[in-house]
């Protein structure tokens, strides 16, 4: 079986399992033969191996089960750099990346940032955020707080692979625990699904479920923080936090509620025009 012949195989098995069958076979072809995924199209037909075939399907059947493939691989590409994963940590996602920007964009006006990452798990966020800066040349440093070992691992791995290690203070605990004094900012992706919530995909089912779901309501964990975090800004400082889709109403109603002078708040869209990102600002001193 030529390479062609295996990818077009394999991309037909998944037609149905998969939004992306041909994406998916391309990555695990080349993960599989361990070239860039551009050099598929220079080896058309390049005759596979009964080894290879068989790694090839094997891979093809895990995808045909829903396995995310950053499981697979191991790795995912993330704000143009590639993190490991594992399944103790969720898999990066591109909605992520507002989080990101916008922390860079707040950190471009701030005097050596000191910026804490809750629920750090792969560590893509704060790694992001610290390589970034670095190359701009602005100096940063990083907490990185999770209740999993397995996750803290992944995420040191993470920072050593870009060069961020010594930059960053890996700390396990839940939420705040283990973060002392004021920072500028600070970053989050908590779980924000409703654990009732019945319309989360296949793929889902092999991520860590702490990371994922919260509560009932699924806004259990980003009410606590918002109602945690305010006391560890510095002046000037912000809190951004990824939530859900049409989650931003319910939010804006309990900030409301717990009215906090010194305080403001902003929600910022995704792509796709969606409010998925929180920021809580406290006020400079004057």
């Amino acid at each position: 079986m030529t390479l062609k012949e295996a990818l077009i195989k394999g991309a037909e098995v998944l037609r149905t399992y998969s939004e992306s069958p041909r994406l998916d076979a391309d990555i695990l072809m080349s993960f599989m033969l361990g070239v860039p995924k551009i050099k598929l199209f220079s080896e058309w037909h390049r005759v596979l191996s009964a080894d290879e075939q068989a790694k090839f399907f094997d891979f093809i059947e895990r995808r045909r089960k829903h396995e995310p493939v950053a499981y697979i691989t191991g790795t995912k590409e993330f704000f143009a750099r590639d993190f490991v994963v594992s399944p103790s940590v969720l898999v990066p996602r591109p909605d992520t990346e507002l989080l990101v920007e916008k922390a860079l964009e707040l950190a471009a006006n701030m005097q050596q940032p000191r910026i804490v990452d809750l629920g750090t798990g792969s560590g893509c966020i704060i790694v992001s955020v610290i390589a970034c800066l670095r190359a701009k040349g602005v100096t940063a440093s990083g907490v990185a707080v999770d209740v999993s070992a397995a996750a803290l691992a992944v995420a040191k791995e993470n920072a050593s692979r870009h060069d961020c290690l010594e930059m960053i203070e890996f700390v396990q605990g839940s939420w705040l625990d283990g973060v002392h004094g004021p920072s500028d900012l600070i970053l989050s992706n908590p779980p924000y699904i409703a654990e009732s919530d019945r319309r989360i995909s296949k793929e889902l089912n092999f991520e860590p479920r702490q990371a994922l779901f919260s509560g009932p309501t699924g806004l259990e964990c980003v009410l606590h923080l918002l109602e945690s975090v305010p006391d560890y800004l510095k002046p000037g400082g912000a809190f951004l936090c990824e939530t859900g889709a049409g989650q931003h109403q319910d939010i804006e109603r309990a900030l409301s509620a717990r009215h906090r002078p010194g305080y403001h708040s902003e929600y910022f869209r995704d792509l796709a025009g969606n409010e998925r990102l929180v920021a809580l600002f406290k006020e400079p001193l004057k």
